[in-house]
C-alpha cells in the first residue's frame, strides 16, 4: 500500500496534530535548477505604463529588504505556494531537510537581485503552531501565511497585516461522493440531506454555517486529521473537508482503494470568502519595511503571474525539497499539474473583478469580519485596515484574462507599448492581396479605412485619427514576412489587423509573438488562432474552419444518413487541409475522392472534371476567392449534381456570384444550390436592406468610399473594423489608454455586440472563450427575381462562449 498522503488543513487559529511524524535526515543541498528541461524563469506582468511596461523594482529598492527574506508558510511545499517557490527563479538552490527549509537568492524575473530568500515549511515543521503566533516568537520571520479569519482571531495576541494575496480564492472546500449523494450540489445540500462532515476541530468555517442555520451542530464530526482512512472506510457516506486543487486528484488516482471521482464546494462559494495564504508582515513592523515593501510586493505579484504561465521551475523545486525532506508528506508530478489546472480553473489563481493580481477587496474583508461577528465570533472591534492593505500593489500587474499572460520581460530591449500611439494617430498595419488569384480580397484593407474615417469624422478615440498602413502580398507567404518586417521597422504602428491567410498569418505569429505586437482578428479561420496560452498577442477573427466544417458534417448526415459520400476540392495549404482533415474525421461520412489545387493555379477545372467523375452525393469546396466562382461555373458544365458546400469565405455575392450568377442559378433549379455556413449578414443580399447594421455599412462607403457593396469585399472590412474600434474604445478605458498591452487585455476581455452577425453577441474570454465567431446558418445561393441572394436553409448555431481554447 503506497504511504498515505497526508495534509494538514486545519484553520491556523487551531493547534491540530496528525499522527505522521516528520523525517530528520542530513541537509541535503541542490546545486542546480529545479528541472533541467525547464526554461528561465521569467517575470510575466500586464504593466501599462507609460515608460516601459516592466518596470520591475531596482537592485537598489530591494535592497531596503532583510537580507536573507524569509518567509513562513503554513505547510508543506506545494503548488498553492508556487508563487514563493518562484522567487527562487532558475537560480542555485538548498534544501535544509532537518528544518525543512528551502533557501536561495531572490528572483526579480530573470534577475537574481542577490538577496537571500529562505522559504520555511510550516505545520510540523513549526510544531503545527499558527503561523501568525509562530511569526512573534521567531524575528527572523519576515513574512507569514495568513488568511481573513485568523488575522481577526488572532489579532489582540499576534496582529498580521496582509500586503499582497497571491491566492484569489481559498482553495478550501468540502467535498462528497456523488454516487452516494446525487443530490448534493453545494454545503447547503449537505446540510438538507443531514450529512456527516467530517472537519477539523475549531475551525471557523464550520462554526459560521452552523450559526447560519446552513449546518446542524450534530452535522459537524471535528475528529478529522487530515487522512483519507476515514472516507475510504464509510464508502463515501461522510463528506470532508480539503484542498478543491489536491484532494481531488489523490482520491481518484492516488488513494486506490476509493480510485473514483468526488464532488465538491469552495468554501469561497459557499459564501465564505476569505483571503487564504496571503503574505503578512507583523503589524508594528510597516513602518520599518515600508522601502522594502514598495519594492518586494510588485515582485511577488509578478512571481504569481510568472507561475500560472510556466509553473515548471517552481514546480521543480517544490517536488524536490519534498523528496528531499523525507517527510511522511509527498508530492508528484501529477498532483502538481493538476494544482495549476485547477487553481486556474476554479478562479483560485486570477486578478480580482479588476485587472491586477494579488490585491484585495475591502468589501470581501469586511463581509468575513462582519460574517464572523453574525455568528458569534468575537472580532474585537477591528477593522478592514487593521488587517490589510493595498498601498504596495502595483495596479498593472495581473493577468490580462483567464489563462493569458504576456511575458512582457522577453519583448525586445528597445521594445515601446506605446509605439504607434502618437498625439494625433493611432496606426495600425496590415498585409493582403491586392494582386493575384485572391486580390478580391484587396479591398478589405480600404473598408476598413472607410470605417475608420467615418470614425475619425463623429467619435474619434481620444480625440486621435485611426490610420491604416495597407501592403500588398498576392498572399504569398514570404511576401506577408517582408510587409510585417517593414512596418515594424519604419511604419511607427500600434499592431496588425486583418491580415489575410492561413499560411500568411502562421508565418508572421513568430515575428510578431517575439516583437510583442498585436496581432488582431486575422482573416483566416484556422484554429491556431485561439490558443492566448501560448500566442497571447495573435487573435482570429472569423468562424473557426473546423466549426464550420462540423457544421456541413451535421447537415450532410441529417440529409444523406450514415455513409453519405463526399467528394472535396481542397486549396493545398493549411488553410485547405483544415478543411480537409476535418472532413476526414467526421462520424458518418465517407470522403470518396478529394483534389488539392496549388493557391497559385490559374483554374481548377481539370481538379472539378476528376472528382465530378467519382458521382459522390456531395461536393464540398475548401477553396477561396477566384476558384469559388470556377468551382460553381465547372459544375454547372457537368451533369455531376451534388449537394454543393462551399467555404463561407466565399460569401461575396457581387465579387464571386455576379461573374457566374446563371450557373449559380442552374445549380440551385437542378438542386445543387450552392450552401455557405454564413456567421453574418451580407451586404447587397436584398433580405436585408432595411437592416440597421447594413444600413450604416452602406453609408459608410458611400460617404467616405463612394463605392458600393457590389463593388467589391469593402463590406467585410467595415465589419473588421467596428470590431478593432471597438477593442481599441475599452483599452482606451483602462489605465494608460491605447498601448499594446491594453489593446490585448482589451482583446481577450471583448465584450461586445454587433448588429452584422447573426450571433450579435462577440465575446472572449482568453483561454475560457478565445474566438471572435461562433455562430452561423447555413444559407443557399438563390436567384429570386433576377437577384442574388441568401436563402437561409437551417436554424443558427449558436456556440458562443462554447468554442474554449486551441487544444483546449
Amino acid at each position: 500500500m503506497k504511504k498515505l498522503l497526508i495534509k494538514f488543513l486545519c484553520i491556523s487559529s487551531v493547534l491540530c496534530l496528525v499522527a505522521a511524524g516528520c523525517g530528520g535526515d542530513d541537509d541535503v543541498s541542490s546545486s542546480g535548477n529545479a528541472s533541467e528541461s525547464s526554461s528561465e524563469s521569467s517575470s510575466e506582468s500586464s504593466s501599462t505604463g507609460s515608460e516601459s511596461s516592466e518596470e520591475e523594482a531596482s537592485s537598489a529598492d530591494l535592497a531596503a529588504c532583510p537580507d536573507p527574506i524569509v518567509i513562513q508558510t503554513d505547510w508543506f511545499p506545494e503548488s498553492e505556494h508556487g508563487a514563493m517557490y518562484e522567487l527562487f527563479g532558475s537560480g542555485d538552490y538548498s534544501i535544509d531537510s532537518e528544518n525543512l527549509i528551502v533557501s536561495g537568492t531572490l528572483h526579480n524575473g530573470g534577475t537574481d537581485t542577490g538577496i537571500g530568500l529562505e522559504v520555511r515549511t510550516g505545520g510540523p515543521a513549526i510544531g503545527f503552531s499558527p503561523v501568525a503566533s509562530y511569526m512573534y516568537t521567531d524575528d527572523s520571520i519576515t513574512f507569514g501565511y495568513a488568511n481573513t479569519e485568523a488575522q481577526v482571531t488572532f489579532f489582540e495576541s499576534a496582529p498580521l497585516l496582509s500586503v499582497v494575496a497571491p491566492l484569489e480564492k481559498n482553495p478550501q472546500m468540502v467535498m462528497w461522493d456523488p454516487a452516494t449523494y446525487p443530490n448534493v450540489n453545494t454545503l447547503a445540500d449537505l446540510g438538507t440531506e443531514g450529512v456527516t462532515i467530517s472537519v477539523f476541530g475549531g475551525g471557523v468555517f464550520a462554526e459560521v454555517f452552523i450559526a447560519q442555520g446552513i449546518w446542524d451542530a450534530g452535522q459537524v464530526d471535528p475528529s478529522y486529521d487530515g487522512s483519507p482512512a476515514n472516507f475510504i472506510a464509510n464508502g463515501g457516506s461522510i463528506a470532508q473537508q480539503g484542498f478543491a486543487s489536491a484532494e481531488p486528484y489523490d482520491y481518484e488516482t492516488v488513494f486506490t482503494e476509493w480510485g473514483k471521482p468526488v464532488k465538491f464546494q469552495l468554501l469561497h462559494d459557499a459564501g465564505f470568502p476569505v483571503y487564504s495564504q496571503t503574505i503578512a508582515i507583523r503589524s508594528s513592523e510597516k513602518v520599518a519595511l515600508d522601502e522594502c515593501l514598495k519594492a518586494l510586493v510588485p515582485v511577488i505579484q509578478r512571481a504569481t503571474v510568472s507561475f500560472v504561465t510556466n509553473p515548471d521551475t517552481a514546480n521543480g523545486i517544490i517536488i524536490d525539497a519534498v523528496e528531499t525532506f523525507g517527510s511522511f508528506w509527498v508530492y508528484s508530478q501529477g498532483l502538481a499539474d493538476f494544482s495549476v489546472t485547477k487553481q486556474k480553473q476554479l478562479g483560485l489563481v486570477g486578478n480580482g473583478p479588476n485587472n491586477t493580481v494579488g490585491d484585495m477587496e475591502e468589501a470581501r474583508v469586511q463581509s468575513v469580519i462582519d460574517i464572523m461577528s453574525d455568528a458569534g465570533i468575537d472580532t474585537g472591534g477591528i477593522t478592514t485596515a487593521d488587517i490589510y492593505t493595498n498601498e504596495y500593489i502595483d495596479p498593472s500587474i495581473g493577468f490580462i484574462a483567464d489563462g493569458t499572460t504576456l511575458n512582457l520581460a522577453a519583448c525586445p530591449d528597445d521594445w515601446d507599448p506605446q509605439e504607434g500611439v502618437t498625439d494625433t494617430e493611432i496606426r495600425m498595419g496590415t498585409s493582403l492581396p491586392q494582386s493575384g488569384q485572391l486580390a478580391a480580397f484587396g479591398t478589405i484593407a480600404s473598408g476598413m479605412q472607410f470605417y475608420f474615417d467615418y470614425i475619425n469624422a463623429t467619435d474619434p478615440i481620444d480625440g486621435k485619427n485611426l490610420v491604416l498602413i495597407a501592403k500588398d502580398d498576392a498572399y504569398e507567404a514570404g511576401r506577408t514576412v517582408a510587409n510585417v518586417q517593414e512596418m515594424l521597422e519604419t511604419e511607427n504602428i500600434l499592431g496588425f489587423v486583418g491580415v489575410i491567410g492561413t499560411p500568411n498569418n502562421y508565418a508572421i505569429r513568430p515575428i510578431t509573438d517575439e516583437a510583442c505586437v498585436p496581432q488582431l482578428l486575422n482573416l483566416s479561420g484556422f484554429p491556431f488562432w485561439g490558443d492566448p496560452a501560448n500566442y497571447p498577442w495573435t487573435v482570429g477573427n472569423i468562424l473557426n474552419y473546423v466549426t464550420e466544417t462540423n457544421i456541413w458534417c451535421e447537415a450532410i448526415v441529417e440529409e444523406f444518413g450514415e455513409g453519405a459520400t463526399v467528394a472535396g476540392l481542397f486549396m493545398n495549404n493549411d488553410f485547405g487541409k483544415t478543411y480537409q482533415q476535418t472532413l476526414q474525421a467526421c462520424s458518418g461520412i465517407e470522403v470518396v475522392a478529394e483534389a488539392l489545387h496549388d493557391p497559385a493555379a490559374p483554374d481548377v477545372t481539370a481538379e472539378m472534371t476528376t472528382l465530378a467523375s467519382s458521382g459522390a452525393e456531395v461536393f464540398v469546396a475548401g477553396t477561396t476567392a477566384a476558384f469559388c466562382p470556377q468551382s460553381v461555373g465547372v459544375m454547372a458544365a457537368t451533369p455531376w449534381r451534388p449537394r454543393f458546400y462551399m467555404s463561407y469565405t466565399c460569401n461575396n455575392l457581387p465579387a464571386f456570384f455576379t461573374p457566374v450568377k446563371d450557373a449559380a442559378a442552374l445549380l440551385q433549379a437542378e438542386g445543387a444550390g450552392v450552401r455557405i455556413a454564413n456567421s453574418s449578414k451580407v451586404c447587397g443580399d436584398p433580405r436585408f436592406n432595411d437592416d440597421p447594421a447594413i444600413q450604416l455599412t452602406e453609408q459608410v462607403l458611400a460617404e467616405y468610399g463612394g463605392v458600393t457593396c457590389a463593388d467589391g469585399s469593402y463590406s467585410g472590412g467595415v465589419f473588421f473594423a467596428q470590431v478593432v474600434v471597438d477593442i481599441l474604445r475599452a483599452a482606451n478605458e483602462l489605465p494608460g489608454g491605447v498601448n499594446r498591452v491594453n489593446v490585448m487585455k482589451a482583446t481577450w476581455n471583448l465584450d461586445t455586440t454587433n448588429g452584422n452577425n447573426f450571433v450579435e453577441t462577440i465575446q472572449l474570454d482568453g483561454t475560457n472563450d478565445a474566438y471572435v465567431t461562433e455562430g452561423a446558418q447555413l444559407q443557399e445561393v438563390q436567384v429570386i427575381n433576377g437577384e442574388l441572394t441568401f436563402t437561409p436553409v437551417s436554424e443558427i448555431f449558436d456556440y458562443e462562449g462554447q468554442g474554449g481554447s486551441y487544444g483546449g
